[in-house]
């Protein structure tokens, strides 16, 4: 909370008010001088942050134009308000963010993540269809992890946003990013939507990479065979699986247990 002479009942009133596009009591505190950037909660998010997400122009058009707040102030984890937006799904105040209040489409936040990454991470595929045919978005950028939007989009679990991200930029998917899409699904997704997806990638290279047809031919039905077949063996075999967890420590003791069949379990 600031250290401004703002008392918490006054922060907590404006973010609930901005949170719930209540114009009338953000203009009774912005008349009285209470309304500002240091107004923030526990992570450093301010009142257009809260605009943001909940997709109400009308209080980013207060809160910005009007009381003169910052439409790119960040948070603990370096968010703007733009981050919000796309991470909460709000294409409203996405779109005011950029078109009138000079927000970055590739700014990013303390972990190189864009407005890209967040809606294909979140399954937002309406908010990351209006970027790519709207904005000029670098859709191979990537965090500091290394990872694309497209491998958000996997993990995350939105086969749209997958489709519309390899649609946009095939001519940069390479052999690496199919393998790396096969081992993310087959940790966080189900063992169909895994076949689907990879038999899906397969034909859509073949098809599109017309110049190389017979080299991508070869290549999609080895993929189409290799990785069904794989995620048979996951399927018949389900002490396979844990050797997918995240945590490395867990493998022993998952295999010599009767497995929950963790990921079976979600499907």
């Amino acid at each position: 909370m600031p250290s401004v002479s703002v008392s918490s009942k006054v922060v907590q009133k404006a973010l609930t008010a901005a949170k719930c596009g209540d114009l009338k009591v953000l203009e009774t505190i912005g008349k009285a001088r209470s309304l500002h950037d240091s107004v923030v909660d526990d992570y450093g998010a301010s009142c257009v942050h809260y605009g943001a997400r909940s997709n109400n122009v009308a209080v980013l058009e207060l809160l910005v134009c009007r009381l003169g707040l910052s439409a790119s102030k960040r948070t603990c984890v370096g968010a703007t308000p733009l981050h919000d937006a796309a991470a909460s799904g709000s294409l409203h105040t996405l779109r005011w963010l950029l078109g009138e209040a000079g927000a970055q489409v590739d700014e990013e936040d303390d972990f190189g993540l864009t407005a890209v990454h967040l809606a294909a991470k979140y399954g937002h595929s309406y908010v990351l269809n209006w970027l790519l045919e709207e904005t000029c978005c670098d859709i191979m950028k990537r965090s500091t992890s290394g990872a694309l939007p497209l491998h958000f989009a996997v993990v995350g679990g939105c086969l749209q946003a997958v489709k519309l991200l390899i649609k946009e930029a095939p001519r940069f998917l390479s052999i690496y990013l199919v393998f790396f899409i096969y081992l993310s699904i087959s940790g966080s997704l189900s063992i169909y939507l895994s076949i689907y997806l990879s038999i899906y990638l397969s034909i859509y290279l073949s098809i599109y990479l017309s110049r190389v047809l017979y080299l991508s031919i070869y290549l999609s039905i080895y993929l189409s065979i290799y990785l069904s077949i794989y995620n048979c063996v996951l399927l018949i075999n389900p002490y396979i699986l844990p050797t997918y967890l995240k945590h490395k420590n867990d493998c022993a003791r998952r295999e010599k247990t009767s497995p929950s069949l963790i990921y079976l379990t979600k499907m």
